[in-house]
Protein backbone atom coordinates (compact mmCIF):
# COMPACT_ATOMS: atom_id res chain seq x y z
CA UNK A 1 0.00 0.00 0.00
CA UNK A 2 2.93 2.34 0.71
CA UNK A 3 6.23 2.41 -1.16
CA UNK A 4 9.51 2.00 0.75
CA UNK A 5 7.61 1.01 3.85
CA UNK A 6 8.25 -2.12 5.92
CA UNK A 7 5.45 -3.20 8.23
CA UNK A 8 6.04 -5.59 11.12
CA UNK A 9 3.70 -7.21 13.61
CA UNK A 10 5.15 -7.81 17.03
CA UNK A 11 4.58 -10.88 19.15
CA UNK A 12 5.63 -9.47 22.51
CA UNK A 13 2.02 -9.28 23.70
CA UNK A 14 0.54 -12.45 22.24
CA UNK A 15 -1.86 -14.04 24.71
CA UNK A 16 0.29 -13.38 27.76
CA UNK A 17 -2.08 -10.99 29.53
CA UNK A 18 -1.15 -12.50 32.90
CA UNK A 19 2.07 -10.50 32.76
CA UNK A 20 1.99 -6.86 33.75
CA UNK A 21 2.33 -4.21 31.09
CA UNK A 22 5.86 -3.27 32.11
CA UNK A 23 7.10 -6.79 31.40
CA UNK A 24 5.27 -6.94 28.07
CA UNK A 25 6.69 -3.51 27.14
CA UNK A 26 10.25 -4.64 27.76
CA UNK A 27 9.71 -7.61 25.44
CA UNK A 28 8.25 -5.30 22.79
CA UNK A 29 11.22 -2.92 22.91
CA UNK A 30 13.66 -5.82 22.75
CA UNK A 31 11.83 -7.32 19.78
CA UNK A 32 11.77 -4.02 17.87
CA UNK A 33 15.43 -3.30 18.61
CA UNK A 34 16.47 -6.78 17.44
CA UNK A 35 14.41 -6.60 14.25
CA UNK A 36 15.89 -3.27 13.25
CA UNK A 37 19.42 -4.46 13.97
CA UNK A 38 18.97 -7.67 11.98
CA UNK A 39 16.87 -6.45 9.04
CA UNK A 40 17.73 -2.78 8.51
CA UNK A 41 20.94 -0.79 8.69
CA UNK A 42 20.80 2.48 10.61
CA UNK A 43 21.53 4.45 7.42
CA UNK A 44 18.52 2.92 5.67
CA UNK A 45 16.17 3.42 8.59
CA UNK A 46 14.08 6.44 7.68
CA UNK A 47 11.54 6.84 10.44
CA UNK A 48 9.58 4.71 12.87
CA UNK A 49 5.80 4.70 13.18
CA UNK A 50 3.99 2.72 15.86
CA UNK A 51 0.35 1.66 15.72
CA UNK A 52 -1.20 0.30 18.90
CA UNK A 53 -4.71 -1.01 19.42
CA UNK A 54 -6.39 -1.08 22.83
CA UNK A 55 -3.88 -2.13 25.50
CA UNK A 56 -1.24 -2.11 22.76
CA UNK A 57 -1.14 1.68 22.81
CA UNK A 58 -0.22 1.66 26.49
CA UNK A 59 2.38 -1.05 25.91
CA UNK A 60 4.05 1.07 23.22
CA UNK A 61 4.12 4.12 25.50
CA UNK A 62 5.74 2.10 28.28
CA UNK A 63 8.20 0.48 25.83
CA UNK A 64 9.58 3.80 24.58
CA UNK A 65 11.99 4.12 27.50
CA UNK A 66 13.71 0.89 26.44
CA UNK A 67 13.69 1.61 22.72
CA UNK A 68 16.78 2.47 20.71
CA UNK A 69 16.68 4.77 17.68
CA UNK A 70 14.43 7.29 19.44
CA UNK A 71 15.62 10.00 17.07
CA UNK A 72 13.85 8.07 14.29
CA UNK A 73 10.41 8.15 15.94
CA UNK A 74 7.86 9.84 13.70
CA UNK A 75 4.19 8.94 14.18
CA UNK A 76 2.32 7.23 17.00
CA UNK A 77 -1.21 6.01 16.28
CA UNK A 78 -3.45 4.58 18.96
CA UNK A 79 -6.78 2.95 18.23
CA UNK A 80 -9.27 2.55 21.08
CA UNK A 81 -6.58 2.85 23.75
CA UNK A 82 -7.75 3.78 27.28
CA UNK A 83 -5.04 6.41 27.81
CA UNK A 84 -6.72 8.03 30.80
CA UNK A 85 -8.41 4.99 32.27
CA UNK A 86 -12.05 4.07 32.75
CA UNK A 87 -15.04 5.62 34.52
CA UNK A 88 -15.21 4.72 38.21
CA UNK A 89 -18.11 2.28 37.75
CA UNK A 90 -16.21 0.45 34.99
CA UNK A 91 -13.14 0.06 37.18
CA UNK A 92 -15.34 -1.69 39.73
CA UNK A 93 -16.69 -4.01 37.04
CA UNK A 94 -13.22 -4.91 35.76
CA UNK A 95 -11.69 -5.59 39.18
CA UNK A 96 -13.25 -9.04 39.74
CA UNK A 97 -12.67 -9.92 36.08
CA UNK A 98 -8.95 -9.23 36.45
CA UNK A 99 -8.83 -11.32 39.62
CA UNK A 100 -10.68 -14.22 38.00
CA UNK A 101 -8.44 -14.16 34.93
CA UNK A 102 -5.35 -13.55 37.07
CA UNK A 103 -4.51 -10.80 34.59
CA UNK A 104 -1.94 -8.29 35.79
CA UNK A 105 -2.34 -6.35 32.54
CA UNK A 106 -6.08 -5.94 33.06
CA UNK A 107 -5.45 -4.77 36.62
CA UNK A 108 -3.11 -2.12 35.20
CA UNK A 109 -5.45 -0.73 32.55
CA UNK A 110 -8.39 -0.67 34.97
CA UNK A 111 -6.28 1.16 37.60
CA UNK A 112 -6.88 -1.62 40.10
CA UNK A 113 -3.17 -2.18 40.63
CA UNK A 114 -2.89 0.41 43.42
CA UNK A 115 -5.07 1.67 46.26
CA UNK A 116 -4.04 5.24 45.52
CA UNK A 117 -5.00 5.78 41.87
CA UNK A 118 -2.18 8.29 41.51
CA UNK A 119 0.22 5.42 42.15
CA UNK A 120 -1.39 3.22 39.50
CA UNK A 121 0.44 2.24 36.33
CA UNK A 122 -1.68 4.34 33.97
CA UNK A 123 -1.41 7.46 36.12
CA UNK A 124 2.36 7.14 36.42
CA UNK A 125 2.60 6.52 32.67
CA UNK A 126 0.76 9.79 32.04
CA UNK A 127 3.77 11.62 33.49
CA UNK A 128 6.30 9.87 31.25
CA UNK A 129 8.11 12.18 28.82
CA UNK A 130 9.18 9.58 26.24
CA UNK A 131 6.05 10.10 24.14
CA UNK A 132 7.32 13.59 23.28
CA UNK A 133 9.86 12.00 20.92
CA UNK A 134 7.15 11.56 18.28
CA UNK A 135 6.48 14.30 15.74
CA UNK A 136 2.88 13.27 15.10
CA UNK A 137 0.32 11.63 17.36
CA UNK A 138 -2.99 10.33 16.03
CA UNK A 139 -5.69 9.31 18.50
CA UNK A 140 -8.55 7.23 17.13
CA UNK A 141 -11.70 6.51 19.12
CA UNK A 142 -15.08 4.91 18.44
CA UNK A 143 -18.33 6.37 19.72
CA UNK A 144 -19.89 2.99 20.46
CA UNK A 145 -16.80 1.42 22.03
CA UNK A 146 -17.49 0.39 25.62
CA UNK A 147 -14.18 -1.40 26.12
CA UNK A 148 -12.15 1.76 25.56
CA UNK A 149 -14.38 4.77 26.04
CA UNK A 150 -14.19 7.62 23.54
CA UNK A 151 -13.01 10.24 26.05
CA UNK A 152 -10.10 8.01 27.08
CA UNK A 153 -9.13 7.06 23.52
CA UNK A 154 -9.04 10.74 22.52
CA UNK A 155 -7.44 11.88 25.80
CA UNK A 156 -10.28 14.31 26.34
CA UNK A 157 -11.73 14.14 29.84
CA UNK A 158 -14.29 16.83 29.01
CA UNK A 159 -16.21 14.09 27.17
CA UNK A 160 -16.60 12.23 30.45
CA UNK A 161 -20.05 13.30 31.59
CA UNK A 162 -19.61 12.66 35.28
CA UNK A 163 -16.18 14.25 35.33
CA UNK A 164 -13.15 12.73 36.99
CA UNK A 165 -10.37 14.57 38.75
CA UNK A 166 -7.96 11.69 38.15
CA UNK A 167 -8.78 11.53 34.43
CA UNK A 168 -8.40 15.30 34.09
CA UNK A 169 -5.02 15.16 35.81
CA UNK A 170 -3.83 12.39 33.49
CA UNK A 171 -5.02 14.33 30.46
CA UNK A 172 -3.13 17.40 31.67
CA UNK A 173 0.04 15.34 32.24
CA UNK A 174 -0.05 13.76 28.79
CA UNK A 175 -0.94 16.93 26.92
CA UNK A 176 1.90 18.77 28.61
CA UNK A 177 4.30 16.10 27.36
CA UNK A 178 3.03 16.22 23.77
CA UNK A 179 2.43 19.96 23.48
CA UNK A 180 5.09 20.21 20.75
CA UNK A 181 3.70 17.28 18.75
CA UNK A 182 1.20 17.51 15.91
CA UNK A 183 -1.94 15.97 17.43
CA UNK A 184 -4.90 14.64 15.44
CA UNK A 185 -8.07 13.21 16.97
CA UNK A 186 -10.32 11.02 14.83
CA UNK A 187 -13.75 9.76 15.88
CA UNK A 188 -15.43 6.85 14.11
CA UNK A 189 -19.13 6.09 14.33
CA UNK A 190 -19.32 2.32 14.27
CA UNK A 191 -23.11 2.44 13.96
CA UNK A 192 -22.76 4.18 10.59
CA UNK A 193 -19.76 2.27 9.27
CA UNK A 194 -21.03 -1.18 10.29
CA UNK A 195 -23.74 -1.07 7.62
CA UNK A 196 -21.00 -1.47 5.02
CA UNK A 197 -19.15 -4.32 6.75
CA UNK A 198 -19.59 -8.03 6.27
CA UNK A 199 -21.30 -10.07 8.94
CA UNK A 200 -19.38 -12.91 10.60
CA UNK A 201 -21.23 -15.88 12.06
CA UNK A 202 -24.47 -13.93 11.65
CA UNK A 203 -23.48 -11.32 14.19
CA UNK A 204 -21.46 -8.14 14.32
CA UNK A 205 -18.09 -8.25 16.01
CA UNK A 206 -18.06 -5.57 18.67
CA UNK A 207 -16.87 -2.09 17.77
CA UNK A 208 -13.70 -2.34 19.87
CA UNK A 209 -12.27 -5.29 17.93
CA UNK A 210 -13.81 -4.89 14.49
CA UNK A 211 -11.85 -1.73 13.81
CA UNK A 212 -8.66 -3.78 13.52
CA UNK A 213 -10.09 -7.16 12.49
CA UNK A 214 -11.98 -5.92 9.44
CA UNK A 215 -9.87 -5.29 6.35
CA UNK A 216 -12.13 -2.49 5.12
CA UNK A 217 -11.77 -0.62 8.41
CA UNK A 218 -7.99 -1.02 8.47
CA UNK A 219 -7.58 0.22 4.90
CA UNK A 220 -9.85 3.18 5.68
CA UNK A 221 -7.71 4.16 8.68
CA UNK A 222 -4.49 3.90 6.67
CA UNK A 223 -5.95 5.83 3.73
CA UNK A 224 -7.07 8.68 6.00
CA UNK A 225 -3.59 8.82 7.53
CA UNK A 226 -1.47 8.14 4.45
CA UNK A 227 1.23 10.63 5.50
CA UNK A 228 2.15 8.73 8.67
CA UNK A 229 4.74 6.59 6.94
Amino acid sequence: MFNNCKCDFTYAHGEVTKDNIKEIAKRLASEVNCRIQSDITYEKLGRLTFIGHSMGGLIVREALQYLEYKEKLYTFITISTPHIGYPRYMRSVLKPVALTMKSEALKCISMNDAEDKRESFIYQLSKDHEISNFEKIILIGIKEDYQAFLYSSLINATKLNSGSKISCEMEKNIMENIKNCEITRITFSYAKISHYLEKKDNRWIDAHNDIVLNRVMVRLILAVNSSIF
